[in-house]
């Protein structure tokens, strides 16, 4: 079964076109709905964040509740991150996250990902098996969305066996220049009724709440867009086997940022500095800002916030000293990559990194080439950013001190 999307030509195939215009219609309003979601979510998981940095400087030793209020407050992050996966899900289904393309060896991630599910299989009777090609050369691809592609396959694997129990094998081949990809289980096998909507989005056979139907959509999207193909293969009582098929060398480039923009590894030396880091967050959502300049504040940052343009614009030119902007990649009305570009005009050295409650891989290309730092989508956890944000001021530090060597050398040169 070929199931790469998007292929076709409407005039040649109207059936095809209209399905095309269907499916982006869906992407689009996935896309929508993850964006409306993430924003609310990002400021509940900042507050419930913002709650236990208040309760593990308190002296709670006397209060009758604390364990409680801390489970409660354990549920709210937990179920958060469930929300969190669920946008997840439905921006990877709309292709608007960015892919960033490295050496891959697919073995080493198989790997991984079964040994990350071992003791949930154990606990469902379910054996896994892995048969690996030694030989397996690496690959240019995404390892976060390979890794997707596989911890969907596995996990729906796992979950057909139920509640008897089972065998999956994962196997990985190269034929050609074409990685395979095979996970196989000995379940009963899909119904001939549901097999040509699998791939289809929403479609799940999961009971309400255990599944978003998303799962395989996702596969198949981003399968299709490193330029190979999905399918499956299946029979009654004997099980069903899915097989991925991905090209060394992916067809499309455009997934990754131009190496010009890309950011600066993890460690980067620099000079140190007494003074706190100065970071201003540029958000319309002041809710979300306003807690997370609580949170960054409690972590030894000086932290600014703007919520309009001209605020932002004015408090660079005031700010004496600012290192870091967070800047929103979704502003009610605002060009983003515009004011990224003011931004920097404004004030060169200062690093901007892009917040994104959901954007395309196009956006985040174009703010690195306008010199944006990095790009991180909300919500986005919180030593994470503290992170991003130093490795942002190192590099500043960094650049002033070349800058600054730069013109001794010039005026001691002037004297010679």
């Amino acid at each position: 079964m070929d199931l790469e999307r998007g292929g076709g030509e409407s005039s040649q195939n109207p059936v095809e076109g209209v399905r095309t215009i269907r499916f982006a219609s869906l992407a689009d309003l996935a896309a929508g709905i993850a964006h409306e979601i993430n924003n609310p979510l990002a400021i509940i998981l900042e507050a419930a964040g913002w709650i236990g940095d208040l309760l593990d400087e308190e002296d709670l030793a006397g209060s009758t509740n604390v364990d409680e209020v801390r489970r409660a407050l354990r549920q709210i992050v937990t179920q958060g991150g469930r929300c969190k996966e669920i946008t997840r899900n439905l921006l990877s289904f709309a292709r608007r996250t960015s892919a960033q393309l490295e050496d891959l060896q697919l073995n080493q991630l198989v790997t991984e990902v079964v040994e990350a599910y071992t003791r949930r299989a154990r606990e469902r009777g379910v054996e896994l098996v892995t048969q690996l090609d030694p030989e397996l050369p690496t690959a240019r691809l995404s390892a976060t969305e390979m890794q997707q592609v596989l911890t969907n396959l596995l996990g729906n694997a796992i979950d057909a066996l139920q509640p008897r129990g089972g065998r999956v094998v994962v196997r990985t081949g190269l034929v050609g220049d074409e990685l395979h990809l095979e996970v196989e289980d000995d379940g009963p096998g899909i119904p001939e009724s549901v097999l040509p909507r699998v791939f289809e989005p929403f479609f799940t056979t999961k009971p309400v709440g255990k599944g978003t139907g998303l799962g395989l959509a996702v596969c198949a999207g981003i399968v299709s867009s490193l330029g190979g193909s999905i399918a499956v293969e299946t029979a009654s009582g004997v099980g069903t086997t899915f097989h991925v098929r991905v090209p060394l060398e992916p067809a499309e480039p455009g997934l990754r940022p131009p190496k010009d923009a890309e950011t600066v590894p993890a460690e980067v030396p620099g000079p140190a500095t007494g003074r706190p880091a100065v970071v201003l967050v540029v958000d319309d959502e002041l809710e979300y800002a306003e807690t997370l300049c609580l949170r960054l504040g409690r972590r030894g940052l000086h932290v600014l916030v703007a919520g309009r343009v001209e605020q932002a614009l004015e408090m660079v030119d005031t700010t004496r000293n600012l290192d870091v902007i967070l800047l929103s990649a979704a502003m009610r009305g605002v060009d983003t990559i515009e004011l990224l570009g003011e931004l920097k005009r404004a004030e060169p050295r200062v690093e901007v990194i892009l917040l994104a409650a959901h954007s395309s891989a196009e956006t985040a290309i174009a703010g690195l080439r306008r010199g944006a730092f990095d790009y991180l989508l909300k919500p986005c956890d919180t030593e994470v950013l503290m992170g991003r944000i130093e490795r942002a001021r190192t590099r500043k530090q960094r650049r002033e001190q070349e800058d600054q060597e730069a013109r001794i050398l010039e005026i001691t040169s002037r004297r010679v």
